[in-house]
């Protein structure tokens, strides 16, 4: 079972997780913050190894997630636009990659990926 922790301002694209996640099956949300800045002690508490969050806006919501990825090198971050169907994953070392939302099933795919390589799985 995947853990994850989401930090996403906007009431539409929380529903849009929750509701990716339920199909998901073998993933969970363990918790849900407000302020990015919470994301250190929540991914911590409960080991997640996902994070959803608003995609950042600022540089302070930059600094958390490059010491998210410092601090938890096996944790997978997806940051999702509320303007738009798309979002990015950063890895360990704040890779990036640009992900197409239109297709939930091709999201899954993606993060299970990334979620295998960061612990060495083929």
């Amino acid at each position: 079972m995947v853990n994850i922790v989401t930090c996403i301002e906007h009431v539409e694209l929380r529903a849009s997780v929750d509701k990716l996640v339920a199909h998901a099956g073998d993933m969970r949300i363990v918790c849900e913050v407000s302020r990015p800045i919470d994301l250190l002690l929540a991914v911590r508490e409960t080991g997640a190894q996902l994070v959803f969050l608003s995609l950042p806006r600022s540089a302070d919501n930059m600094g958390v997630l490059s010491h998210l990825l410092m601090q938890y090198p096996d944790l997978l971050v997806i940051a999702l636009s509320a303007l738009s169907s798309s979002a990015r994953m950063y890895h360990f070392r704040l890779e990036e990659e640009d992900l197409d939302l239109t297709s939930p099933d091709e999201l899954l795919t993606r993060v299970r990926s990334a979620l295998a390589e960061s612990r060495g799985l083929p």
